[in-house]
């Protein structure tokens, strides 16, 4: 049953916003894909959040920021380090925040409709981990993006890969994508991120999809330079366990626990006014 109201879902929303992307796509993102040194980077990064946030909005996506305040209320440059559950998980980051930000991503991510084309509109950063040589130019690109004003902050997944298990613990975060940080020299924020893998998955289906993003205080230059990369991996890694698994894990149970009678009591109501 749920997988037939989850096609019934995505027909609507393919309905509904189909002609939206299309619009955008031929008139703007396409164009800001192809050439985005023509357009300024708060234009291109407006119209693409405008899209997203209509679609989401459509979809019924609930947000839920926990230390939204460690990266909104400053303007210096940062590096988001964060576990991977979705797909989405880049264009929920691009919803909530009005400051530009863009991505690494795999460089299989360039054929995907829609996603790819709003990478490369915003920056976007790909890597091919399987050309080692391209590997060092993308840390190159990514250092010398993150020290520029001009580009956008960057968001790195820091498991390098989506982990396909949501229910269990985030998986091994890699010392080298820590590493790049440190040759940047800028601000780290962690962010751990829970339950945004139901949004895609036809086996969840919810009236409302409820997502959860912890971000953590800034870790400046003087404090992650005072230790190694891989005490860092370790603490970080150490800490998203601990923030998923305690709070937002519970504070999903609370918010779906709360749909569920809240859906019920809407049922009871409807019969009740027959």
């Amino acid at each position: 049953m749920s997988k037939i109201r989850k096609f019934f879902q995505y027909l609507y929303l393919l309905i509904i916003f189909a002609p939206v992307i299309i619009y955008n796509h031929i008139f703007y993102i396409s164009r800001y894909a192809k050439h985005p040194e023509k357009y300024p980077l708060s234009v291109r990064y407006a119209r693409l959040r405008k899209e997203i946030r209509i679609l989401f909005k459509l979809w019924k996506i609930s947000y839920h920021t926990i230390g939204w305040n460690n990266y909104a209320d400053s303007n210096k440059k940062c590096i988001f380090l964060s576990n991977h559950m979705s797909d989405i998980d880049p264009l929920l980051l691009i919803a909530m925040s009005e400051k530009p930000v863009t991505f690494v991503a795999k460089i299989e991510i360039k054929k995907y409709p829609f996603i790819g084309k709003c990478l490369k509109s915003i920056n976007g950063i790909f890597i091919d981990r399987h050309n080692i040589m391209n590997q060092i130019d993308t840390i190159r690109e990514i250092v010398s993006k993150a020290k520029d004003e001009n580009m956008p902050n960057i968001a790195i997944f820091i498991e390098g890969t989506r982990n396909k298990n949501p229910e269990g613990n985030v998986l091994e975060y890699k010392a080298g994508t820590v590493k790049t940080a440190y040759m940047s020299g800028v601000d780290i924020i962690p962010v751990s991120l829970y339950s945004t893998f139901r949004v895609l998955n036809l086996k969840n289906y919810l009236h409302r999809y409820p997502v959860y993003y912890h971000f953590d205080q800034r870790i400046s230059k003087e404090e992650y330079k005072a230790i190694n990369n891989i005490e860092l991996a370790n603490r970080l890694e150490n800490n998203a366990n601990n923030i998923i698994n305690n709070k937002l894990r519970a504070l999903d149970k609370e918010f779906i626990s709360k749909s569920k009678i809240s859906n019920r009591i809407k049922k009871l109501e409807i019969k009740v006014d027959r």
